[in-house]
C-alpha cells in the first residue's frame, strides 16, 4: 500500500515538474467580434444573447482558447468612462478619479460600461470636501454604482461574469 501511494506521489511530482514550464494562459475575449480586455468591460449579463467558447491554444501561446460574446445591445453603444465625466458639470476642467462600486479604478484606458448596467452616477468636486486641500483642489471624483445581479438558483454548471450567471449549461 505504501509503495503504491509513494508511486502515485512520485508520478504526480514528475507530472507537475514536467508541466511547471507552462503557466496558465487566459483565453482571448471577443465582444461583438471586437477583441477586448475583459477586465475593462462592465456589462449587464441580461444583455448577453450568446456565448461561444472555442478551446485550444493559439500558435504563439498568448491565449488559451477564445470566448465570443454576442450582445443584444451593440458593444459600440457602451460608454468610455471619460464620456461619463464629461457629462458632469462639477468635473469640468478637473482631473477625475473614477470609483466603480466603491473601488478605485487605477487605469481607465479602454474601460467601457454598458449604460443599462449603471444604477447611478454622482460627481463630487474635491474642493467641496473640507478635509482635502492643497493641490488636490483640481480633482473631481466620479462615483459609479452598477446594478447588482439578482441571485439565480441553478443545479448545473454555470458561466459567471462579475458574479452574475451569464449561462447555464
Amino acid at each position: 500500500m505504501k509503495k503504491n501511494l509513494f508511486g502515485c506521489l512520485a508520478g504526480l511530482l514528475v507530472f507537475s515538474a514536467a508541466n511547471a514550464q507552462y503557466e496558465p494562459v487566459p483565453p482571448a475575449y471577443y465582444v461583438d467580434s471586437q477583441q477586448v480586455n475583459f477586465n475593462n468591460i462592465y456589462m449587464d449579463v441580461n444583455n448577453i444573447s450568446n456565448i461561444n467558447v472555442q478551446k485550444g491554444e493559439s500558435a504563439d501561446r498568448k491565449t488559451n482558447g477564445r470566448i465570443y460574446i454576442t450582445l443584444k445591445v451593440p458593444f459600440a453603444s457602451f460608454l468610455p468612462l471619460e464620456a461619463l465625466s464629461h457629462r458632469q458639470e462639477e468635473l469640468k476642467d478637473r482631473k477625475v478619479l473614477y470609483m466603480i462600486d466603491d473601488s478605485v479604478v487605477k487605469d481607465t484606458s479602454g474601460i467601457r460600461i454598458d449604460p443599462s448596467y449603471i444604477a447611478g452616477v454622482r460627481a463630487v468636486n474635491v474642493a467641496s470636501i473640507p478635509y482635502v486641500g492643497g493641490s488636490e483642489e483640481k480633482l473631481g471624483i466620479l462615483f459609479i454604482k452598477t446594478k447588482k445581479p439578482e441571485p439565480v438558483k441553478s443545479e448545473g454548471p454555470q458561466i459567471r461574469i462579475r458574479g452574475a450567471v451569464a449561462a447555464n449549461y
